[in-house]
């Protein structure tokens, strides 16, 4: 009996030791503390041109294939701190680079299904967007992208999707053939969602006629013309973005769509 009781109290003694080192040693987040702009003075893990690390090609962060966010989760302040520090460093990317229409949460180390989208003047969180439909027609363009701001690549995508997402309100919204300037963005952000970038998928561009009148020459013609620039150099699949802005004529030649 004695044995016994004194287990009995070793064992409190241990749950007590447990719940105390516990309160004083908090399990840490999966999601890192928000620091609010306006907070004040930055802490140091937040020491960035954007207030936050944007993950770049090559590290792990962005081969995550993230998670759903739960209709639990959706109001919770971790959720929403992770929502505001998505806007955050894109207006503020924006602000210091001229582009940056859209980020997704993976680019700042967060391994949740959402995205910040700034589109039209507005700012929409997509939790959780999945694809539906697409269309057949797909189209060749030079994509950007935050995660390697010093390189474009060629990369194909459909020419219209469309989209259903869960908005901050826990509805469904369902987007339907979208644009073709906002499809492509969309996929762009869906497939960093899947621990997959643009570059990864990206393709040697290929030799286009240059005008309408081009494209109805006759065979003849065509082959003339082809051997005139038969030593033009077609680019590669991933360039310098500073090349690419210095010489936009002559990339553009090589793809369907361009801004």
């Amino acid at each position: 009996m004695a044995r016994n009781t004194m287990r009995a109290v070793a064992l409190l003694f241990f749950h007590l030791f447990t719940l105390a080192w516990m309160k004083q040693n908090p399990m840490p987040s999966i999601i890192p503390q928000f620091v609010p702009p306006s907070s004040g003075e930055i802490s140091e893990p937040m020491s960035y041109p954007y207030d936050h690390k944007i993950f770049v090609a090559g590290e792990r962060e962005l081969t995550m294939n993230c998670l759903p966010v739960s209709p639990s989760q959706l109001s919770s302040f971790e959720i929403q701190s992770m929502k505001d520090n998505l806007f955050h460093v894109l207006r503020k990317f924006r602000e210091q680079n001229g582009f940056g229409r859209a980020i997704a949460a993976p680019q700042l180390g967060y391994p949740f299904r959402l995205i910040a989208l700034h589109y039209n003047g507005t700012d929409t969180a997509l939790y959780n967007p999945v694809i539906i439909n697409h269309s057949l027609e797909t189209f060749t363009m030079w994509d950007d992208c935050l995660s390697f701001p010093d390189k474009m690549c060629c990369i194909r995508r459909y020419k219209s999707i469309s989209v259903q997402f869960v908005n901050e309100k826990n509805q469904l919204v369902i987007w339907n053939d979208c644009s073709q300037d906002l499809s492509e963005l969309l996929q762009h952000e869906i497939d960093h969602l899947n621990g997959v970038l643009a570059i990864d998928k990206a393709e040697k561009p290929f030799k286009k006629a240059r005008s309408l009148e081009e494209i109805t020459d006759s065979v003849e013609e065509k082959e003339r013309k082809q051997l005139e620039r038969s030593d033009e150099e077609v680019p590669a699949a991933i360039v310098s973005r500073k090349d690419w802005l210095e010489r936009p004529e002559y990339y553009n030649r090589f793809v369907d769509f361009h801004y």
